[in-house]
């Protein structure tokens, strides 16, 4: 005889090569969709991973475009040092000049002064040159910070949009684990109710567990159905019929689970 508890029939349902095959003919059409779901937020993540990128990239650019114009700033201001410095050599060969007598050092002086000064123009000169670099730096940064501000919306609209798909797929899933839940309930509750369902699936389970003789069976008597025994009974108890001639037959070389 066989004897079965109700958690053991749950894990033969589960097990069940032609059940599984049922439920995924049943579950094909779901599975499609929430496939062609998840190809689609695939999709969307691509973009947005894609817009992401490109703002990290605006991000860089405008990065460097600061770093230049501190560097920019820097070499002006070393620039203004040289300037100050010309300066003061400058005054020194003015004063010079006011108390020289001497012609030929004059002459020296002038040289001198018209070097320094034309030293102090040559700084001037670079300084507006890099100014002027500077200034085109910041257009950059003004159009990068613009550039960024609309990648960073368009972001945020396809990061909604992967929401939205995210949210698809979930259902997809909830619906397909919703269907494969009522199909296994749906069976279990139809061989309970139909026992003479639940002897040959019990034991087409079985056979394809494991098969034995009809020599091995009659060594189990109380584990197993073979010719003398008519009966299949259930944990916890229901419905019990006998057994047909040609059930006895095909069911006389299984072993109890």
């Amino acid at each position: 005889m066989i004897r079965m508890q109700t958690s053991q029939l749950w894990d033969l349902i589960y097990q069940d090569k032609k059940l599984k095959q049922e439920l995924e003919e049943q579950l094909k059409e779901v599975r499609t969709k929430r496939d062609n779901c998840y190809a689609i937020f695939l999709e969307q993540f691509k973009v947005v991973q894609k817009i992401q990128d490109e703002e990290k990239k605006i991000m860089k650019n405008i990065q460097e475009h600061e770093d230049t114009i501190l560097k920019f700033h820097h070499r002006i201001s070393m620039l203004e040092i040289q300037i100050i410095m010309a300066e003061k050599r400058k005054n020194k060969i003015l004063k010079a000049l006011q108390t020289c007598q001497d012609e030929e050092r004059k002459v020296k002086f002038l040289k001198e002064l018209q070097s320094v000064t034309n030293d102090i123009g040559t700084y001037q000169s670079k300084q507006e040159e890099l100014r002027s670099h500077i200034h085109l730096e910041e257009k950059e940064i003004e159009k990068e910070t613009k550039q960024r501000k609309e990648k960073q919306q368009q972001l945020s609209e396809e990061k909604q949009q992967l929401v939205t798909c995210e949210k698809n797929v979930a259902e997809w899933d909830i619906e397909l684990e919703t269907k494969q839940n009522v199909f296994y309930q749906n069976t279990f509750e139809k061989l309970n109710e139909n026992y003479h369902l639940l002897q040959e699936f019990v034991v087409r389970n079985i056979q394809g567990k494991k098969k034995i003789t009809k020599e091995e069976a009659k060594k189990k008597t109380d584990a197993v159905i073979f010719e003398n025994e008519e009966t299949i009974s259930i944990d916890p108890p229901g419905k019990v019929r006998r057994l047909t001639k040609d059930e006895k037959e095909k069911w006389s070389n299984v072993e109890e689970l």
